[in-house]
């Protein structure tokens, strides 16, 4: 049947009868790039119990993982920074890690929950306000999308590094190295990703963003899906799953003997051996998971890919049911693939003490700063309900000086409890003793009177004074320098 060129613009297959149960010639769809069964099949669609599933584990895992995700992350960069530039280099991957797992959570994570529940796309919005926002948005999120795999295959083969020829670890996993690899991989996916800024535009006021390379419209249907799928997922598959296998037969055939002599030998280069075997196990976990997960995402979207470019030959019926099962695996993929960006500090704080150590200083160094700053900024209504600073913490003996009584006596200024509001508490006090046992230089001078702890002929003697505020921020300066 021959049509003219007027009537193919707005010519719609015919629907067929939801009765005949015939096979459906895809090919038929209007695109002329690939088949569509949802363009032929529009009218057949329901939503099933697989669509309503998916939507309450959108409307209500999504908050939960993003929640954690934020919170877990933003506590794990610093610790990780500080691992990072003491331990091993590879520590610093984790940490970007961190960073790019965090961007991807707020963007896909939160915006498609928002949809959820607002019934618009917080992605949408931003990239429609303007053709400049509609190409880097893009550009942005699909450069960290790509860079994110590419961050753990560097940590995959640092492992293997660290496994499999320990002696080469020193001189191969260096943080020089590190940062090195990191602009490497960044040059080669900023190059991979620079086309959205002329592929990608707002073309008119009422449109959103969208795909406007009209001479390349087969590279977006067919070859864009491949090369993307490629960056992200089958390439970092292959070198992560070679480099565990690696990983883990030159862990199982390394004898107890043999181990005991890589240690030592490691010992002399590194400080922190113990950190560095956490983090390798560490590593061989995430890696053992992103494989699983990878796995599961490609066979997913292989057959999402053939399915709608009509590679399946399917009646309408199967088409709906078809399509549902899709959507609900694809919201499952998405949550295991949250979970494992929102969940990286549990394992952190499972199997490495040196993480959890440093997680548990830098927290209360920090809620002792906020205390202090509190104090010290005359916000004690806001923090603790007074207005008087040193009523922050009632119901507490303080303790002043007591000069010598005695002109010939040891010379040593006794410490008595006082009601007076000045001198310093029985907690700071006992910090100090702490701060001695801890490692802090005997003859540590701290300005101002504050307290200062010396060593003379076996005689400890701690002077203190009345700046409590400057005695605990030197406490916390301390804490920062040996984390």
């Amino acid at each position: 049947m021959s049509v003219s060129s007027e009537q193919e613009e707005t010519y719609l297959p015919p629907e067929p009868e939801p009765d005949q149960g015939a096979l459906l010639n895809i090919s038929q769809s209007p695109h002329g790039l690939y088949a569509d069964p949802y363009y032929v099949c529009v009218h057949q669609l329901t939503s099933g119990p697989e669509m309503e599933a998916g939507h309450y584990i959108r409307l209500i895992v999504f908050p939960l993982l993003l929640l954690c995700g934020i919170v877990g992350n933003l506590l794990a960069f610093p610790v990780l920074y500080s691992i990072g530039r003491s331990a091993w280099s590879t520590v610093w991957y984790l940490m970007l890690l961190a960073l790019t797992d965090l961007v991807i959570l707020l963007v896909r994570c939160g915006d498609t929950w928002y949809s959820e529940v607002m019934e618009e796309s917080l992605s949408a919005m931003i990239t429609g306000s303007s053709d400049a926002a509609c190409k880097t948005y893009t550009f942005a999120f699909m450069f960290i999308k790509h860079l994110s795999p590419w961050l753990l295959v560097a940590v995959a083969v640092e492992m293997t590094i660290a496994s499999r020829w320990p002696r080469r670890t020193y001189v191969m996993c260096s943080l020089e190295r590190a940062r090195n690899v990191v602009m490497l991989l960044t040059i080669l996916v900023v190059c991979l990703d620079i086309n959205h800024f002329w592929t990608w535009s707002k073309p008119q006021p009422e449109v959103g963003c969208m795909y406007t390379e009209e001479f390349s419209q087969s590279f977006m249907a067919w070859y864009w899906p491949v090369l993307d799928n490629m960056t992200e997922l089958f390439l970092p598959l292959v070198l992560v799953s070679a480099c565990f296998f690696l990983t883990a037969t030159a862990m199982i055939r390394r004898t107890a003997a043999e181990e005991k002599a890589v240690a030592t030998e490691m010992s002399k280069y590194f400080l922190e051996l113990p950190t560095l075997c956490d983090f390798r196990t560490i590593c061989l976990v995430l890696c053992l998971v992103f494989m699983c997960l990878a796995t599961f995402t490609a066979t997913l979207n292989i057959t999402d890919f053939l399915f709608m470019r009509g590679f399946f030959k399917l009646d309408c019926k199967a088409v709906d049911r078809f399509s549902n099962t899709i959507t609900l695996l694809k919201t499952l993929d998405m949550t295991f693939t949250f979970a494992f960006y929102s969940f990286k500090i549990f394992l952190y704080l499972a199997m490495s003490k040196t993480f959890r150590a440093r997680l548990h200083s830098g927290f209360f160094s920090a809620l002792r700063g906020v205390r202090s700053g509190c104090c010290g900024g005359g916000f004690c209504r806001f923090w603790c309900g007074y207005d008087v600073c040193a009523e922050c913490r009632p119901g507490r003996r303080e303790w002043t000086p007591v000069p010598s009584t005695s002109a010939g006596g040891s010379g040593e200024e006794g410490l008595r409890p006082s009601s007076s509001n000045q001198g310093i508490t029985e907690e700071e006090l006992g910090d100090s003793f702490m701060n001695q046992a801890n490692g802090r230089h005997p003859s540590e001078e701290l300005t101002g009177g504050v307290a200062s702890v010396k060593r003379l002929e076996g005689t400890t003697t701690i002077h203190a004074g009345n700046n409590v505020e400057q005695m605990e921020r030197l406490d916390m300066d301390y804490i920062g320098t040996n984390v």
